[in-house]
């Protein structure tokens, strides 16, 4: 009994810490160095007209995993977004795991990077 109980722990560890966290580039020939930003510093728009000035998209940034309430999906948009070069996204979709369900959470957002002034 006792090791089935230290199985089914073991399993559910496992499926906690299982994320796949995709990016898919948007454009061609446009490159962007990763950002050293903290990622407190990634802003979330909801929407392209939310966007103060000019930007550039760098690609889609997806998330489905089993960590998944919005902050944790947020986190790993942001992370993956400041690998690519980008220092905001825009939200296009997030939703959190169920409470006592075996689905996925899962979000999607575009990468952009705001240009600052000179570029």
């Amino acid at each position: 009994m006792i090791k089935k109980i230290l199985w089914i722990v073991a399993l559910l560890f496992l499926m906690n810490s299982c994320a796949e966290v995709g990016f898919t580039k948007l454009g061609a020939g446009k490159h962007f160095q990763p950002e050293t930003l903290p990622l407190e510093s990634i802003q979330v728009f909801i929407s392209e007209s939310d966007v103060p000035g000019e930007f550039d998209k760098i690609g889609i940034v997806t998330y489905r995993g089993w960590q998944a309430n919005e902050a944790c999906i947020l986190s790993w948009l942001k992370l993956k977004t400041l690998e690519e070069g980008g220092n905001a996204i825009i939200l296009r979709s997030i939703k959190p795991k169920g409470l006592f369900t075996y689905s996925y959470g899962t979000g999607e957002a575009i990468a952009i990077k705001i240009k600052t002034k000179g570029e």
